[in-house]
């Protein structure tokens, strides 16, 4: 019989066929430094993501229609649309963006979920734009952007001193491209379909 110590997640040791156990810990729970929360999740409901974004102004995102209640959301196996409204963009101004799946945690047995890059802003024609306001279904993943244009790389954001801002770094680690438009727009509206493969 295997020792299960005090103060060790083995102490929680499960296993499930379905189920992942996963485990936060530190500054990521409600909890502050030093907590824990142990969660079963059902790996058939998709995969734990995180959303990093940068843009100089103001944005909504939103997958599939609904915005997400934070940076880290459950995000279903199959094919999505990242939409974004963004009012007033420079006309220097650049969309940067990742979306990652199983950020910083493991399962309670100590495997690590491996990362898998799911989204990243690219100038690859995959990143569609327009300046007219959208039809109500512009949100919907088999909505036709044939029409829409394509967006076109930008010069990566620098700080007042000259300095690549924290999230710029972090974003380029990613895999993330500066993205944006010519002109300047009032408004702008960004669509990309993706699809979240099982693995």
């Amino acid at each position: 019989m295997n020792e299960l110590k005090l103060n060790t997640l083995k102490r929680f040791s499960k296993h499930s066929e379905q189920l992942l156990l996963e485990h936060y810990s530190h500054c990521e729970v409600p909890a502050g430094c030093g907590g824990v929360i142990l969660r079963w999740r059902d790996s058939a409901e998709g995969a734990m993501a995180e959303l990093t974004l940068y843009c100089p102004r103001r944005v909504s995102v939103c997958i599939d229609g609904a915005q997400p209640a934070s940076s880290r959301l459950l995000l279903p196996w199959g094919r999505h649309v990242l939409t974004a409204t963004i009012p007033l963009l420079p006309r220097k101004g650049a969309l940067m963006l990742s979306l990652i799946t199983a950020p910083r945690h493991r399962t309670v047995d100590n495997k690590s979920i491996k990362p898998q890059q799911v989204l990243c802003t690219a100038v690859d024609g995959t990143w569609k734009y327009t300046a007219t306001e959208p039809p109500a279904r512009w949100q919907e993943p088999d909505f036709d952007d044939s029409d829409w244009s394509a967006m076109r790389p930008a010069p990566p954001p620098v700080s007042h001193n000259g300095q690549v801002p924290w999230i710029i770094r972090k974003l380029g680690r990613s895999g993330a491209k500066p993205i944006g438009v010519s002109g300047a727009p009032a408004v702008l509206w960004v669509r990309r379909v993706f699809t979240l493969e099982e693995r």
